[in-house]
């Protein structure tokens, strides 16, 4: 099982030297119309995306992240004033809730996990999400071909790889390749490949039930 709470001081400060700001800008590139919403965060890490979110005062935001100490630096956030914050320290794989959501978000999440329950997590986000939906995800893959900068963040991307599987237990043996599944029963909306860094950023609008 993927464990954070090692690495969840520095995680921000690892962002950032390698990264900079670019994974944060990537995090806000197609979030809109989502006010006075259900919104799912999964695997919300230090808060990023939530900060965001925050200025947003009628949503209704519940947080899934496995690891406590992640949970502990949320909940250092200014969440004061927000009374429509659920913070719950568990696996998404045992995560079960009577409820459905208008927006759901896994930035940097799914490409943690082994192929097998990668698709168990589709296919759960999927089922959690109200009919008119979307889902934004955003996830590291490994290029096939690469610019001189794209070989950098190849390089960068190997070794942070490395030290994430070794101190995270990261049920993911490698980055996937390229595109992973969706459901049918879902519509391309918007869609980013960078390959400096490598990332696929896509947002999809569920159209069935």
């Amino acid at each position: 099982m993927n464990d954070f709470n090692s690495i969840a001081p520095f995680y921000n400060f690892l962002e950032k030297i390698g990264f900079g700001d670019y994974l944060q800008n990537i995090r806000k590139s197609y979030l809109y119309n989502i006010e006075n919403k259900e919104i799912l965060l999964i695997g919300e890490g230090t808060g990023k995306l939530l900060t965001y979110f925050l200025s947003l005062p009628t949503s209704c935001i519940t947080i899934v992240d496995s690891s406590s100490e992640m949970c502990e630096i949320l909940k250092g956030l200014n969440l004061n004033q927000r009374k429509k914050i659920s913070i719950i320290n568990q696996s998404f794989l045992d995560f079960n809730i009577d409820k459905y959501y208008d927006f759901v978000s896994t930035c940097f999440f799914l490409d943690c996990f082994s192929q097998i329950d990668s698709d168990l997590c589709r296919d759960k986000i999927t089922n959690l999400l109200k009919s008119g939906g979307f889902w934004f995800d955003v996830d590291f893959y490994d290029p096939k071909n690469c610019s001189f900068s794209g070989y950098y963040f190849k390089f960068v991307m190997k070794i942070l790889f490395c030290f994430f599987r070794k101190s995270t237990h990261l049920g993911s043996h490698s980055l996937p390749c390229g595109p992973q599944r969706f459901c049918k029963n879902f519509v391309l909306r918007n869609k980013s490949i960078c390959l400096s860094p490598p990332l696929n950023a896509n947002l999809r609008e569920k159209v069935g039930s």
